[in-house]
């Protein structure tokens, strides 16, 4: 009994228990809606019928009594279009100033292990998984900011914004998006802990590079260029599309992507041979050689599944705290790309059943000559850049782009040859920085006016390929 009851203290010591939200009962939300009606009739009732329980559905016992929620409610909802205008330009002004600079932290922090550049260090990839902003819904929360804001800019969900929207003005609108800023109240410590999940998940995707020069097909034949390293698996797909306009070679060598990517899902692969440029590998038969000296060949751990496995478990601990959107496909769908998941099926769905796939599968077929693989999903050829063989564009970005500064100072040009007036492709490039990228590449943009949005890509020490 005295080991039970020491194991149940110390769990009780490890593991915090978070409060679940919404501690308002129904009396106290209509009492308060009363007051404020008799306080000011000229409030519009439907909003603050919703902003009230809106407020209520994210209130804790650690906010306060009951009583303390209707004083509040009562002291904070701003009755008038004026006073709620003014709400809405200091919140707007000063959530730029607290994001702004976030963002700049945020982004800086992450640059060793995101750009190209010397090893980075443990430490460096401990300050890249640190989120400086996980406080922050604490913060808004404890200090009531994020209270008035949940009383007096309700929100919407997406079915409603697809149904009100197309009747809102801008005004309306730019309401309504403030009504989002507060849809969640996770834990900083889960916040950090999904963070931390997400950054050493993209420090091992960042970092997963094939020496495509040190593939062999099975009778030993080097099929790709020099010093040819590809991240997978947006560089080994864009490899893939590359190579059909290589009439000779192309199709061996998308077939041999094709037995790496395998190798990667069912990771078979050898890990010795990831980011490894001393080391040939045989994708079909999966050996691996020092020279002439057959290697015993050590597969990749489930790391790849593990960092998935990793992700789904810290974000399914926020989900309590996030009442708007309870799961993190909701939060992906209705929340961040704003449209349902559903309507995503539904368009899959209408896209792979429409006669006009099977139509351009044949096309296909009969431009390529022969049979389709799977593969050929990314057949390339409907674009003008698959005529022409991707050693003739590299030798041409390679010019054009040494670096980083000549991708930027190029860039306007860029820009009117994508249909852009003079002016505009101006205006658009002075606001934006070209880093020279450690993994893929992505665009990160400024969360305050004064700040630039950076560009990231990946340029090789010979220029871009």
């Amino acid at each position: 009994m005295c080991i039970t009851a020491a194991s149940l203290f110390m769990a009780c010591c490890t593991t915090k228990q978070h409060e679940t939200m919404s501690s308002i009962k129904e009396k106290t939300i209509l009492a308060t809606i009363d007051s404020i009606l008799a306080k000011s009739p000229q409030a519009d009732t439907s909003l603050l019928k919703r902003g009230i329980r809106n407020a209520a559905s994210f209130w804790k016992s650690a906010d306060g009594t009951e009583k303390a929620f209707q004083t509040f409610c009562i002291n904070h909802f701003m009755a008038t279009p004026e006073e709620k205008a003014t709400l809405f330009n200091t919140v707007q002004k000063n959530l730029e100033i607290i994001n702004g600079h976030y963002n700049r932290i945020s982004m800086e922090l992450k640059e060793p292990v995101q750009l190209a550049g010397p090893s980075y260090t443990s430490i460096d990839e401990a300050f890249g998984a640190l989120d400086p902003y996980a406080h922050f819904a604490d913060d808004m929360f404890d200090s009531k900011i994020a209270f008035s804001v949940l009383l007096n800019f309700p929100f919407y969900t997406l079915q409603e914004k697809n149904t009100l929207g197309n009747r809102w003005n801008r005004q309306e609108w730019a309401y309504a998006r403030m009504g989002d800023l507060f849809t969640s109240r996770v834990p900083a410590e889960l916040s950090q802990h999904v963070s931390t999940e997400l950054a050493t998940t993209e420090n091992y995707i960042s970092n997963y590079n094939i020496r495509m020069d040190n593939l062999r097909s099975e009778d030993g034949r080097k099929l790709f260029a020099d010093s040819l390293s590809l991240i997978a698996h947006w560089g080994l797909r864009d490899e893939l599309k590359a190579d059909y306009a290589d009439k000779k070679e192309g199709l061996e060598k998308q077939q041999l992507i094709y037995e790496v990517m395998k190798r990667i899902i069912d990771q078979s692969i050898p890990e010795q041979v990831i980011n490894n440029g001393k080391l040939t590998w045989k994708p079909y038969s999966n050996k691996v050689f020092d020279g002439t000296k057959e290697l015993a060949v050590k597969p990749e751990p489930d790391t790849r599944y593990k960092r998935l496995f990793e992700t789904y478990k810290a974000m399914k601990e926020t989900d309590p705290f996030s009442k708007c959107y309870p799961t993190a496909l909701k939060r992906a769908f209705d929340r961040d790309m704003e449209v349902s998941a559903d309507n995503i099926e539904s368009m899959f769905t209408l896209l792979i059943a429409s006669p006009e796939v099977a139509k351009v599968a044949a096309v296909i077929k009969k431009r390529l000559g022969r049979n389709l693989q799977p593969f050929d999903l990314w057949y390339d050829g409907f674009k003008t850049r698959s005529t022409i063989p991707e050693d003739r564009l590299t030798r041409q970005t390679q010019t054009l782009y040494p670096n980083t500064q000549a991708f930027e100072k190029n860039m306007p040009d860029i820009l009117i040859k994508m249909g852009f007036n003079q002016a505009d492709a101006k205006d658009i490039s002075a606001r934006i920085l070209v880093d020279n990228s450690r993994g893929s590449g992505h665009a990160w943009g400024a969360q305050m006016r004064s700040d630039k949005a950076h560009l990231r890509t990946r340029i090789q020490p010979s220029g871009m390929d």
